[in-house]
C-alpha cells in the first residue's frame, strides 16, 4: 500500500486516503549525565524505579565539563527529544540544543503507581528479585548494568508523584527478596535473567510495556562481501563487553546496548577481562544465549571502552573466527522508549488524520494505575515500514506534540482523547534533511516535470512498461522537435556540416541551421507513430496493442488522425475527442463535410504534452534512475533485507536545487536519494554515454562534499558499448565510492539485492544479449496483457489486475 502510494516521490503531496499505522504509548524518554562510577549506579536505582525507565540511557561525562564523547553521540542520531538530567548541572546548561535539567526527573511516571494499580487489579504482587555481588567484586558492574538494582527504599519524590504515603516500602507493593550474590558468574547471572519466577528490577520496571529494539542502520550503502549490509546488521546484539571493574563507560556502554536490543535474556552481556573470558563466553553460547543471525554463521563481537584493542584482538583469536573486535561507535545506536504497541488504520485528509492515542487494551490495561493526565505519557505513530528519517531539523522541539522517534508524537492528557496527527510532506522531510546540511533547496524545472509524469504514471513500477531502449528511443522521436535532445542532436549534424564546408559557405551553413530552427513544425508535421510502427518497435503485435493501451490509459499518448479539407486542402491532426462530423478547417474556417476518407480510419498518436515536458529537459532518465533504485532496496525483493535492516531507502526526487541560505543556486542534482538514516545520496543522469565530462564528475564529487554523501552515482539508458571510457573510470569503491549504472543495469527489470552481484562490476552486453533483453521486455508485456484480458472476463473477480 506504501509503494502504491508513491510516497518513495518525495514532492509536496499529503498524504490522502486510508494508511495502515503503528501506535507507541509509553513513557518518554530520558538521558542521564554521569560523572562517576557512584552517580551511575545512582542513576540506575532512579531508572528502574520509573516506569519504563530502564530504557533511559547513560552518558558519561567527564566532570566538571560535561561534554558528550563521541561513541556515546551516535545514540542521538535518531532525532528523538531527550530530557537531560544531571545532578548538580550547572544553570542553563544546554547540550544538542537542549536543557539539562538538575537532579531527579520529576515529571516521569512513577514504577509504583503502575504496581499499585495492577496489584489492585489482579489481587497479587509481582516477583521482584533484587541480587547483587559485593561492591568490590569484579563481577558488579556486569550484574548492575544487566540486572539493574533498587535502593532500600523508594525516592520520596517518586512516592509523593504516586500519592503514596512516605512510609510505602517495596515489600508493600510487590513480593521482593534481597540477596548478596557470593558466587558471582557468567552462568549465574544468565540464570537471573532467564528467572521464569521472578523479574530483576530492570525488567520489572518494564511491566505493561514492550522494551524496542532499535533497528540497525539502514544505510544506503553497497556490500558485496556479504549478506548484510551493516557492520552492525552482521553482528545484531551478540555483543560481549569486557571491561575493567571501574570502568564509568563500560558500565554505560552495556547499559546502553542492552537498552537498544530490547533488555534481552542474553547478549549483550558484560564480563571482566580479569576473569575466565573464553570460558565464559563458550558457557553463554552453550546455552543459546544469542541471536541467530541468517543462514550462515553467526558473527559475534567483543568490545571495550577501557580494555586495548590488542587484547581484545588476542581474545577474539582465541574464541574462533567468527568473532571480531569493533569500536563502540560500531555498535552504540539511538535508543527507543519502551512502550505498548497497537496497530490501527488511520483516515489521512491533506496530510492530518485523527487517531486514538491509546488502544481499548491501553485504556483497559492503564485504566486502575496512576496515568491519567501525566505530562510525561506520549503516544506516536508512524506509518507502518515507513519511519521519518532522523533529521534533526525536522524533530519537535516543543513539549506537546510535533515529529520525533519516527513519527509523529503528542503528549497524553487523557487515555481517551483524540489525537490529530500530522504526517509531513515528503518534500518537506527531503528539505528538512538539506537543511541539516546548512543547506536550501527547490525542486528544479525538469524535476518538477519528472514528478508529474510520474504522478501520472501511479506507481513508480509502472515504468517498466517504457524501461526498453528501443521504446524510450521512439517517444524520444515523438518529442525530438519539442526537446533539448532535438537541439543537441541538430547542433552535432551542424558540426558535421560545418567541418565538410569549404571556409566560404560555412557562413551560409550557420544560416540556414537557425532559420530551419526557429521554423515550428506545422501540426501535420510534428511526429506521430502509428500502431503497425509501433508493433515493429515493440517487436510483437499482441504486445504493441497491450502497450498502446497501457500508454494511452496513463496520458503518455494522445489518439487522433490527420484531417483535410477538400477546398483549401490544408490538413490537420485532430484528437479522438475532437473528431465528429461537425469539423471546421482550421485553414479557411469552414465547414469540412467529408473530413474521413470513406474506406477506413487509420489512427495515429502523438506524444502528450505531460512526456513531451518531461522530453524537454532530458528528465525521463531521472525516473529510471529513481526507480532502479527503488527496487534494488526494496524489502520484497528478499527476506534477508527485512531481516538485516529493513528498507534503507526513504525515496527521492527527480530533480533538485542547491541554494545557499542567502538563496544562491550552488549546484543541481539530476536526482537525489533519501535514505533511511538521514543520509543524502547525489546523482548525475545523462540522456546518452557521450553527455558526460570530467566537469560532471567534479561537480557531482562537490555535491557529494556539501551533503556529506557516503556515495554518489552517475547513470544512462545507453549501453555501456555506446559509453565513453570515462563512464568505466568515473566507477569507485570504498569510503565516498562512485556506482556508475549503464543501460545493462538501469533496464534491468530485476536488479538484484546488494549481496547478490557486484553493483561496481563494469558490465558490457553483447549483441545477443541487447537482442534477448529486447525480446524479453516484449514478452513480458504480452503475459501482462494477456492477464489484463483474462481479468476482464465477465464473472472474474480482479477486474483490474494490479500490473508490476
Amino acid at each position: 500500500m506504501v509503494r502504491g502510494q508513491l510516497l518513495d516521490l518525495l514532492d509536496d503531496r499529503l498524504l490522502d486516503g486510508p494508511v495502515p499505522i503503528r501506535r507507541a504509548v509509553g513513557p518518554q524518554l530520558s538521558a542521564h549525565l554521569v560523572e562517576s562510577f557512584d552517580s551511575a549506579r545512582s542513576a540506575i536505582e532512579d531508572c528502574c524505579q520509573r516506569w519504563g525507565g530502564t530504557c533511559d540511557a547513560l552518558f558519561p561525562v567527564d566532570a566538571g565539563s560535561p561534554l558528550i564523547a563521541v561513541p556515546w553521540k551516535h545514540l542521538l542520531d535518531g532525532a528523538m527529544p531527550v530530557r537531560f538530567y544531571m545532578r548538580g548541572a550547572p544553570t542553563n546548561m544546554r547540550i544538542h540544543g537542549y536543557d539539562v535539567l538538575s537532579g531527579e526527573p520529576r515529571a516521569s511516571q512513577p514504577l509504583l503507581s503502575i504496581l499499585a494499580g495492577q496489584a489492585e487489579m489482579w489481587n497479587q504482587n509481582p516477583r521482584v528479585s533484587v541480587a547483587l555481588p559485593p561492591l568490590d567484586s569484579p563481577w558488579f558492574l556486569a550484574y548492575l548494568a544487566a540486572l539493574g538494582t533498587w535502593p532500600l527504599a523508594p525516592n520520596s519524590y517518586l512516592l509523593e508523584q504516586s500519592r503514596l504515603r512516605g512510609d510505602v516500602a517495596f515489600e508493600d507493593l510487590v513480593d521482593l527478596s534481597r540477596e548478596v550474590v557470593q558466587r558471582p558468574s557468567g552462568e549465574d547471572l544468565l540464570s537471573r535473567l532467564r528467572n521464569p519466577i521472578s523479574a530483576p528490577p530492570a525488567r520489572a520496571a518494564v511491566w505493561l510495556l514492550t522494551p524496542q529494539r532499535t533497528p540497525p542502520r539502514q544505510a544506503l550503502n553497497f556490500v558485496v562481501d556479504g549478506p548484510p549490509p551493516t557492520l552492525d546488521g552482521r553482528v545484531a546484539s551478540n555483543l560481549v563487553v569486557v571491561y575493567r571493574a571501574d570502568s564509568l563507560e563500560d558500565l554505560c556502554l552495556t547499559w546502553d546496548l542492552r537498552v537498544a536490543h530490547g533488555l534481552p535474556e542474553a547478549l549483550p552481556l558484560a564480563v571482566p577481562v580479569d576473569s575466565d573470558v573464553v570460558g565464559t563466553i563458550g558457557n553463554w553460547l552453550h546455552d543459546l544465549a544469542y541471536q541467530p543471525i541468517g543462514f550462515g554463521q553467526t558473527e559475534f563481537a567483543l568490545v571495550s571502552a577501557s580494555v586495548d584493542g590488542q587484547e581484545l584482538a588476542s581474545l577474539a583469536g582465541r574464541l574462533g573466527s567468527n568473532w571480531r573486535v569493533v569500536l563502540p561507535e560500531d555498535v552504540l545506536r539511538p535508543l527507543r522508549p519502551a512502550c505498548r504497541l497497537s496497530t490501527d488504520v488511520a483516515l489521512f485528509e491533506k496530510g492530518v488524520a485523527a487517531v486514538a492515542v491509546g488502544s481499548a487494551d491501553d485504556r483497559r490495561a492503564l485504566s486502575r494505575s496512576r496515568t491519567r493526565g501525566d505530562p510525561s505519557l506520549i503516544s506516536r505513530s508512524e506509518i507502518l515500514s515507513r519511519s521519518l528519517p532522523p533529521i534533526q531539523s525536522l524533530c519537535r522541539r516543543a513539549d506537546f506534540a510535533g515529529f520525533a522517534a519516527g513519527g509523529f508524537e503528542t503528549r497524553i492528557q487523557d487515555l481517551d482523547a483524540i489525537s490529530n496527527v500530522t504526517w509531513p510532506s515528503g518534500w518537506l522531510v527531503l528539505h528538512a534533511a538539506i537543511q541539516d546540511r546548512g543547506l536550501e533547496a527547490r525542486p528544479s524545472e525538469p524535476g518538477q516535470t519528472a514528478a508529474a509524469l510520474l504522478r501520472r504514471v501511479g506507481v513508480i513500477s509502472e515504468l517498466s512498461w517504457i524501461a526498453d531502449r528501443s521504446v524510450l528511443d521512439m517517444l524520444y522521436e515523438l518529442g525530438e522537435r519539442r526537446g533539448i535532445t532535438y537541439f543537441k542532436n541538430q547542433v552535432r549534424k551542424l558540426h558535421k556540416e560545418v567541418d565538410s564546408a569549404d571556409a566560404a559557405k560555412r557562413l551560409s551553413v550557420v544560416e540556414s541551421f537557425l532559420l530551419d530552427l526557429k521554423a515550428r513544425p506545422f501540426e501535420d508535421e510534428e511526429p506521430k507513430v502509428g500502431f503497425a510502427n509501433l508493433a515493429q518497435v515493440i517487436g510483437d503485435t499482441e504486445a504493441g496493442r497491450g502497450w498502446l493501451r497501457w500508454a494511452e490509459r496513463h496520458g503518455l499518448l494522445v489518439r487522433g488522425a490527420t484531417v483535410r479539407c477538400d477546398d483549401c486542402r490544408h490538413s490537420s491532426w485532430r484528437a479522438l475527442g475532437e473528431l465528429g462530423t461537425g469539423l471546421t478547417c482550421r485553414g479557411c474556417g469552414e465547414r469540412i463535410p467529408y473530413p474521413f476518407p470513406e474506406a477506413s480510419l487509420t489512427f495515429q498518436y502523438h506524444a502528450a504534452e505531460l512526456l513531451l515536458n518531461a522530453m524537454q529537459g532530458d528528465s525521463l532518465p531521472h525516473l529510471f534512475a529513481l526507480s532502479w533504485f527503488v527496487r534494488y532496496f526494496d524489502p520484497g525483493l528478499s527476506e534477508t533485507h527485512r531481516l538485516f535492516g529493513g528498507y534503507p531507502l526513504f525515496g527521492g526526487y527527480p530533480g533538485v536545487q542547491l541554494l545557499d541560505k542567502k538563496g544562491k543556486q550552488l549546484s543541481e542534482v539530476d536526482v537525489l536519494l533519501l535514505g533511511a538514516d538521514g543520509s543524502l545520496v547525489p546523482g548525475e543522469v545523462k540522456l546518452h554515454g557521450t553527455g558526460l565530462v570530467k566537469d560532471d564528475l567534479a561537480k557531482l564529487d562537490h555535491v557529494g562534499e556539501l551533503l556529506n554523501s557516503p556515495w554518489t552515482f552517475v547513470a544512462t539508458p545507453d549501453w555501456a558499448s555506446e559509453c565513453p571510457p570515462l563512464w568505466q573510470a568515473a566507477a569507485r569503491t570504498g569510503d565516498k565510492g562512485r556506482l556508475v549504472l549503464t543501460g545493462e543495469r538501469l533496464l534491468d527489470p530485476s536488479p538484484l539485492p546488494p549481496w547478490g552481484n557486484d553493483p561496481f562490476e563494469w558490465i558490457v552486453a553483447d549483441t545477443n544479449t541487447i537482442g534477448e533483453r529486447h525480446r524479453s521486455f516484449a514478452e513480458q508485456i504480452r503475459d501482462r496483457t494477456e492477464r489484463e484480458s483474462a481479468a476482464r472476463i465477465p464473472g472474474r473477480l480482479n477486474q483490474r489486475p494490479e500490473l508490476d
